[in-house]
């Protein structure tokens, strides 16, 4: 899960050749209109039985990535 396209890009192409795959990848985007935050996403993967493990690539700017540390230390996934 990404703001940014290019780099999670980057993170799910690193992931697939170190032999781990990805079950979804959650492009947030950074404009200003918010449908989903980082939050939300982070809350429907922790549910997805297809996922074993999330990767979030936090960007400077805004308290969504803070809002997100505070659910993904209690997640039950790494």
């Amino acid at each position: 899960m990404s703001r940014s396209g290019s780099l999670g890009t980057l993170i799910c192409l690193n992931l697939v050749q170190a032999g781990h795959g990805e079950s979804a990848f959650v492009g947030i985007g950074g404009d200003p209109i918010i449908g989903t935050t980082t939050r939300d996403a982070l809350e429907c993967l922790d549910r997805d039985e297809a996922t074993d493990a999330v990767v979030l690539v936090g960007e400077i700017g805004g308290a969504m990535e803070e809002a997100a540390a505070e659910y993904a230390a209690g997640m039950s996934k790494p």
